[in-house]
């Protein structure tokens, strides 16, 4: 597991865009917790030399959304998981309610400038159909995670694993606030 403290934060050391905090059932003294972000990025890194060989393993992002939670609706991130010269790209969803929000057809609408937009689900190639995005579940313990990807260890190998999640970078940005990050955990995955 990479703690908060651990990974690399855009503007992590910028208290009104980020705060760290301690809270109840998490495995660490402390948490990383957006106060007011626009975009945001998270970079993890582990040495493959501690994972074992022969083994695939993914990596979850895992969070909780704290009451009043905002800006996550309809906003898709890019996740990567890169060793060595292989890398494994997919797109997330952090908002715990989105799966549920794409079933129903209906995207919402503001005004700007008093001329009506629409606010649409950046396509990025294939990638982002509904088939290939990973979206929140929960966990016994109570917090949620995404699966950020996967990779495999071969034998013998001492090469850097990083892990990044990005939200997309698109013309209609908003404030985020109040979503508590506790880890990037790495597990082997079941086959």
């Amino acid at each position: 597991m990479l703690a908060s403290r651990d990974l690399f934060i855009a503007k992590g050391d910028v208290p009104k865009f980020w705060q760290w905090i301690s809270y109840p059932n998490s495995r660490f003294p402390e948490a990383a917790e957006f106060r007011a972000v626009l975009g945001f990025e998270i970079r993890g890194k582990i040495n493959s030399g501690i994972l074992s060989s022969g083994t695939k393993y993914a990596a979850y992002l895992v969070f909780t959304p704290k009451s009043r939670t905002k800006g996550f609706q309809y906003r898709l991130a890019e996740a990567w998981i890169i060793i060595g010269q292989e890398t494994n790209q997919q797109i997330v969803c952090i908002d715990p309610d989105e799966e549920q929000r794409q079933r129903c057809q209906t995207v919402p609408s503001f005004t700007f400038f008093m001329q009506p937009i629409s606010l649409v689900i950046r396509r990025v190639d294939n990638m982002t159909t509904k088939s290939n995005r990973k979206y929140p579940k929960l966990r016994g313990d109570g917090w949620m995670e995404v699966e950020l990807g996967e990779f495999f260890v071969m034998e013998k190998q001492d090469r850097d694993v990083k892990m990044i999640l990005k939200e997309f970078k698109g013309r209609f940005w908003n404030w985020k606030c109040r979503l508590i990050i506790q880890v990037i955990e790495i597990r082997p995955r079941a086959t």
